[in-house]
């Protein structure tokens, strides 16, 4: 952290006489480095790493669209031919068709006829909306939660369109595709099975976003209803049959990925790439407060040669 702007600013006036103390800020100017910038930057950089730089919470700030010439992880693996897939496309009650829409600061989608939404989805879920098309409904095309369910042919979900008409969307074109509480049982036992005998008596896990972690302990419950009061201790372990279940934060909506640790790698060049963080203080020349930039260097690649040991379950 850089503080050579501060000793020269207003703000010396309240340390101490002394070379170092003119390198010190308050409490306050620190604990708003520790608590709030550094985990938003943290953030924004696992985000970085493996979802690319489009979609970043805007509660946590933007990621430059001329970044060029970087590939995130998630998008490599769901680019690749080599690395094995388990569509959520593939199964019915996975992938529900959205037969029309209703445009609002909310939208409203129709489901086909037997989507058994009030059975299949809750409300909270983070469903991954896929093929809608129609002029300006690609803009449809997100990850995002559902607000109610009001039939099991009629959902909300946290959408903006309210720019957009009604009429312009691709009937029957746009699909719903979820894991939760109601199939992520089902799910796992799919992408296991895609994984390679040899693969699966290595030291694999199964990494799922954060928005499942619940899901899969809400199945375990439903599935254990008959059980004794031990059995709701047992349903924070985070193991399918031999496997561990981690939760990597900031993964993408709806995925399941496997892979040995050796088989995705982070890469940095030590010569110059670095993270820092600098503080700034604007009151001679702009709005006399303090501001904090960051900056960091990083790079993601998968290796080819193993990229046929890696499994993932995607709703692309």
């Amino acid at each position: 952290i850089s503080l050579d702007t501060i000793r020269t600013s207003w703000y010396s006036g309240q340390l101490k006489n002394g070379s170092l103390n003119d390198y010190e800020y308050g409490p306050l100017v620190a604990q708003f480095v520790q608590d709030v910038y550094v985990p938003k930057l943290k953030s924004a950089l696992n985000f970085l790493s493996l979802q690319g730089k489009t979609g970043l919470d805007a509660n946590i700030g933007t990621i430059s669209a001329t970044l060029s010439g970087y590939n995130a992880l998630y998008p490599q693996l769901n680019a690749s031919g080599s690395v094995r897939k388990n569509l959520l496309s593939g199964a019915i009650g996975n992938n529900l068709t959205i037969a029309s829409v209703t445009k609002g600061t909310t939208t409203t989608l129709t489901l086909a006829s037997g989507s058994a939404a009030t059975d299949r989805l809750n409300v909270g879920d983070i469903v991954s909306i896929r093929l809608a098309a129609g002029t300006g409904w690609t803009a449809l095309n997100v990850d995002a939660e559902v607000l109610s369910i009001a039939s099991d042919t009629s959902i909300v979900v946290d959408v903006d369109t309210d720019a957009l008409t009604s009429g312009n969307y691709t009937p029957s074109s746009g699909r719903v595709r979820y894991i939760n509480r109601t199939n992520i049982i089902d799910v796992m036992q799919s992408h296991i099975n895609k994984i390679p005998i040899a693969v699966r008596r290595r030291e694999v896990k199964f990494a799922i976003p954060a928005h499942l972690a619940y899901e899969w302990q809400f199945a375990n419950a439903a599935a254990n209803q008959n059980g004794n009061a031990n059995y709701f201790r047992g349903m924070y372990d985070m193991n399918f049959i031999d496997k561990q279940i981690v939760v990597l934060d900031d993964a993408p909506a709806n995925t399941i990925g496997s892979w040995e640790a050796s088989r995705v790698f982070m890469g940095f060049d030590l010569a110059d790439d670095y993270a820092n963080v600098e503080v700034l203080w604007q009151g001679a020349t702009a709005d006399k407060v303090y501001r904090l930039r960051g900056a960091a260097k990083n790079g993601i690649a998968i290796s080819s040669k193993y990229a046929n040991e890696m499994t993932l379950t995607t709703p692309e």
